[in-house]
C-alpha cells in the first residue's frame, strides 16, 4: 500500500503534465482535422455526437459530490470545445457503453485500450494515456505474472482488457467483479486471491479508501488507451 501512496503523490504532477501536453496537441491542425468534419457543411455537421466513458474508473473518470470528474473528463471537455459538431458526454456502465457504440446508438468510447479482439470491431484514435495492468493481492498471495495465476481466484471487470488477456488461458479462473473498489473489498475479505486492474486506478482506490494489506505484485500488460469508434465510422 505504501508504494501505491507514493505513486499517487507523484502522479498528480504527471497528470498535470499530461493535461497540458494533450491540450497543446488539440490546438494543432492535425488534431483538429482528426476529430472534426472538414467537408462541406450540411445536416450531418450539426448532428449531436455522443461520447461515453466508464463511470467507475478513478482517477480517470469518477463521481465526486454528485459531479463527474477526472483527467479523462477534462480531456473530453477540451476535445468537445474543439469540435465543429455538438458533443454530449456521458459516463455509465462500461459494458453498456461498449454495446451502445457497437449498435450505433453512441459515437465514441473514451479511455479504452486496444486489443486484437477490439480492433476487429472498433477503430482507434492516437494514444491518449498510458495504462499498466497490474496484479494486486493481499499479503498472503504473491503471483508475479500471468503464469502464476493458475489455480487462484482472479477478480476482473466484465468488459475490461484484463479479462480478454486472461481468457487465452483456460486454466485461469476469473471472477467477474462489478467494479475495482468492490473487488478490493472481496480481496480484503479473502473471497478473491488477486485483482487485475490498471495500476493508476488500483493505487488511487487503495489510497482514497484506506484499504490495508493490498500489494502490487507484478504487471501483465502495458498499453496505451485511446478513443474508439465503431469499425468503419
Amino acid at each position: 500500500m505504501m508504494g501505491c501512496l507514493l505513486k499517487i503523490k507523484g502522479n498528480k504532477i504527471v497528470f498535470s503534465i499530461l493535461v497540458f501536453v494533450f491540450l497543446c496537441f488539440l490546438s494543432n491542425e492535425k488534431a483538429h482535422s482528426k476529430f472534426s468534419n472538414t467537408g462541406q457543411k450540411g445536416a450531418s455537421d450539426t448532428k449531436q455526437l455522443l461520447f461515453l466513458g466508464n463511470k467507475t474508473l478513478p482517477p480517470m473518470i469518477y463521481t465526486q459530490k454528485g459531479k463527474t470528474t477526472g483527467i479523462v473528463v477534462d480531456l473530453a471537455e477540451a476535445l468537445k470545445k474543439r469540435m465543429e459538431q455538438p458533443v454530449e458526454i456521458k459516463y455509465m456502465d462500461w459494458s453498456q457503453a461498449q454495446q451502445l457504440v457497437l449498435e450505433g446508438r453512441a459515437d465514441a468510447l473514451l479511455q479504452i485500450n486496444p486489443s486484437q479482439d477490439r480492433e476487429k470491431i472498433y477503430d482507434f484514435s492516437d494514444s491518449l494515456l498510458e495504462s499498466e495492468f497490474s496484479i494486486f493481492s493481499s499479503s498472503g498471495c504473491a503471483p508475479r505474472g500471468i503464469s502464476d495465476l493458475k489455480g487462484v481466484r482472479v477478480g476482473v471487470e466484465k468488459n475490461g482488457l484484463p479479462i480478454e488477456l486472461l481468457k487465452r488461458d483456460a486454466s485461469i479462473k476469473t471472477v467477474i467483479i462489478p467494479d475495482i473498489l468492490s473487488g478490493f473489498h472481496l480481496l480484503s475479505r479473502g473471497e478473491l486471491d488477486v485483482i487485475i486492474a490498471d495500476r493508476w486506478v488500483g493505487c488511487y482506490i487503495v489510497a482514497e479508501h484506506k484499504i490495508k494489506n493490498i500489494m502490487i505484485r507484478g504487471t501483465i500488460e502495458r498499453s496505451n488507451s485511446a478513443i474508439a469508434v465503431k469499425k468503419g465510422n
